[in-house]
Order: C-alpha cells, then structure tokens, then sequence
C-alpha cells in the first residue's frame, strides 16, 4: 500500500515569544500498514533535521492512497472547506501560469534567489534564521 504521511515541524520557541515558524511535509510511503508508515515518516523526519532550524514535532496524520505505485496525476490529497467570495476572488487565489514559484523559478534558473522572491518570503527567510 502506498500512504501519505504529514509532518509537522516547528522552530522552538524564542525567550518571551509565543508564536513560531513551522512547516508542514506531505510525504509519500509504501508500507504494509500504516504502524509502518508512522515508523518510516519518524526516520525520514530524523533524517531531515540534522543541522536544521526546525525541529520534528511530530506525524500530524497518515492517509492511504491506493495499493498502486503513484503515478502521474495520482491525488495524494485534498480537503473539503467553505470560503466566501471564490470566484471573485479567483485572481487573488489562483496565480498567472508564469507566476506559479516553481515555474518561475524553473524559468528563472539564471536569475539570483532573492530577486525572485515576494517581500513576503523574504520577510518570512529572515524569521526563520532569526534577522527579524
């Protein structure tokens, strides 16, 4: 079977601050069960935070996704919510093709990080590594 683990990891706190900067990692697994998975998700996030500004908080949730190997276009997620406005907002949530950060920045390659970066990303970089 193939599962879907997602990870939490988490900034540990400042002296007199309460909120941190964290991430999330979807990642996929083939595994017998999900007990399985959860072992597999803890060993990859420990291989994942050596020398890192974040630290494993822990597996958030594991999702079967199919007894077939992933392929393209296999879903690996998804949610069900409510928000106001969608389509009037259509341009606000859904970015230009061009705009899309991974595109971008494969068609960029040649073009420093930081000048592809929103002020936003970088606002957020200089939290993470503590230049706030």
């Amino acid at each position: 079977m193939w599962y879907r683990a997602d990870l939490l990891f988490a900034q540990l706190p400042k002296e007199g601050k309460l909120r941190v900067k964290c991430e999330t990692c979807n990642v996929i697994f083939e595994a017998s069960c999900a007990v399985e998975v959860y072992d597999k998700a803890v060993g990859w996030a420990a291989e994942h935070v050596d020398n890192s500004l974040f630290q494993f908080v822990g597996v958030e949730h594991i999702s079967d996704i199919g007894e077939e190997q992933p392929s393209d276009g296999t879903e690996i997620g998804g949610a069900f919510f409510d928000d106001e406005n969608v389509w009037e907002r259509k341009d606000e949530l859904i970015p230009e093709k061009s705009k899309i950060t991974a595109i971008m920045w494969e068609q960029n390659r040649d073009v420093k990080v930081g000048e592809l970066m929103t002020e936003k990303q970088k606002k957020d970089l200089r939290e993470i590594f503590g230049e706030d």
